[in-house]
């Protein structure tokens, strides 16, 4: 078990006093708007929640979007959905690999397990030396890939299937440059699966594709190549 391990096991329930690293931004405007700073190591909520030391993580494109404002609207939406309607300070990092520091008695994976996963969008990102996640956003990662590769794995392969559901139904001939014809359509469906049950499955945004409007060039990489190590 690591010393942070250790750390957190002996705090307890009160361990969400305990301090970390977050590269965090309080406005939107882009990468420059990121702060290393000191903040709290989140606590676990839920008996499905866990605590995860992370050692790297990737930079999407998401990333740098969301950073710039990019689907703030829905996002914000689904971040009252849960409760947790706190847009800053932003951390993002879509993807992680780490330790499993703690698990709620409900969890599969259990303190010490070297884990990867993702993380939604609405919820605090893994560009963290903490993150919290449910135990289903997380599995063991495998022994053949190391840290890097782990780290910058899974959120990729889950842009690649949403690209290829979207090809299979015919959706990239949408036009996606209405943002806020989005986020109402969002909001709208979300908010009649809440109505239907309280439970809502956020599972179902995690693979929130970026898009680029076809008369824009891109101003980041396509793909998650850049690996951040904590």
């Amino acid at each position: 078990m690591s010393s942070a391990t250790r750390r957190w096991a002996s705090a307890g329930a009160g361990a969400g006093a305990a301090r970390m690293r977050a590269w965090r931004a309080h406005c939107y405007g882009g990468p420059a708007e990121l702060r290393l700073e000191e903040a709290r190591v989140p606590p676990l909520c839920a008996p499905d929640h866990l605590l995860v030391r992370v050692h790297t993580s990737s930079i999407n494109p998401l990333d740098v979007a969301m950073v710039g404002g990019y689907g703030a609207r829905a996002l914000n939406a689904l971040r009252a959905l849960r409760g947790a309607d706190v847009e800053f300070p932003l951390v993002v990092g879509r993807d992680f690999c780490g330790e499993v520091a703690a698990a709620g008695a409900g969890s599969r994976l259990r303190a010490g397990r070297r884990v990867w996963g993702v993380v939604p969008p609405h919820w605090p990102g893994a560009h963290a030396d903490y993150i919290v996640v449910r135990d289903r956003w997380a599995s063991e990662a495998p022994d053949a890939l190391d840290d890097c590769a782990a780290g910058g794995a899974p959120y990729a392969a889950l842009s690649a299937c949403a690209a290829l559901r979207a090809a299979e139904d015919g959706l990239e001939d949408q036009d996606s440059d209405d943002e806020n014809r989005d986020a109402d359509e969002v909001i709208r469906v979300l908010q009649e699966e809440n109505d239907d049950d309280d439970d809502v499955d956020e599972t179902a945004d995690i693979d929130l594709p970026l898009v680029e409007t076809e008369d824009q060039e891109p101003s980041h990489p396509s793909t998650s190549s850049n690996i951040y190590r904590i």
